[in-house]
C-alpha cells in the first residue's frame, strides 16, 4: 500500500472514530447532543432529533456509534500495520554494498528450469530459505512415456544447475515430488470410409 492510501486511510480511520465519540457524547450530554443535532438538521436536512433526543432511536444511535468506531480503529489499524517485505537471499557482498535476490525471482528461476525438461507437463515449486541455505521442493506432472527417476535426478541438476549459474546460489536441497503421470492422447489421422 503507497504512503498517500496509508495517510488517507489513517485519516478516515481517525474521522470515523471522532464521530463515534461525538456520538457517545451526545448520548450522554443533551445541550451538546442539541447543538449538533440543529447543526446536522441545517446541513443534510434530516430530522435528527428523533435519533438522538427522543427515546426509541436511542439503540440505533449507539449501534451506529460502536461500528463507526469498529470502522476508526480497523482503519488505523491497517494503515499503521508495517510493510510486509519480500524475502531475499544475500548473493555476494561487495564493497559499500550487497547483492540481494528476492525469492520471486528464485521461484522463477527454478520453475523455468524444471519446464523445459523433456516429459515435464507441469511444474509447481515451493522454496524455503532456513539458516542452512535454499531449501527447493518440486512438485510435477509427467508424462506416461518417461522414466520417473530419470526425469527427477535431471529436473533436479538443471535446477541446481541454473540456480548456481543464474544466481549465484547452490540449493541445500532439492526435492522432485511427481503427483501425478499423464497419458498422451495420440493425435493421429484416423482412416475411415
Amino acid at each position: 500500500m503507497s504512503a498517500l492510501r496509508r495517510v488517507l486511510l489513517a485519516l478516515w480511520g481517525l474521522v470515523c472514530a471522532a464521530a463515534a465519540v461525538l456520538t457517545a457524547v451526545m448520548l450522554v450530554n443533551s445541550s451538546v447532543a442539541e447543538s449538533v443535532i440543529n447543526f446536522l438538521d441545517k446541513c443534510f436536512l434530516y430530522n435528527m432529533r428523533q435519533a438522538f433526543l427522543a427515546e426509541s432511536g436511542i439503540w440505533l444511535a449507539i449501534v451506529i456509534g460502536l461500528v463507526l468506531l469498529a470502522l476508526g480503529i480497523f482503519c488505523v489499524v491497517v494503515a499503521l500495520m508495517p510493510k510486509a517485505s519480500e524475502k531475499k537471499l544475500r548473493v555476494a557482498t561487495v564493497e559499500g554494498g550487497a547483492v540481494d535476490i528476492g525469492l520471486t525471482a528464485l521461484y522463477n528461476i527454478v520453475k523455468r528450469a524444471a519446464s523445459t525438461t523433456t516429459g515435464v507437463k507441469s511444474v509447481q515449486p515451493e522454496l524455503q530459505v532456513k539458516n542452512n541455505g535454499l531449501h527447493v521442493a518440486l512438485n510435477i506432472t509427467l508424462d506416461n512415456d518417461h522414466s520417473v527417476p530419470e526425469v527427477g535426478n535431471i529436473v533436479s541438476a538443471e535446477v541446481k544447475n541454473q540456480l548456481e549459474s543464474m544466481a549465484g546460489i547452490v540449493p541445500a536441497d532439492v526435492r522432485v515430488v511427481v503427483t501425478e503421470v499423464t497419458e498422451q492422447k495420440e493425435e493421429g489421422v484416423t482412416i475411415g470410409n
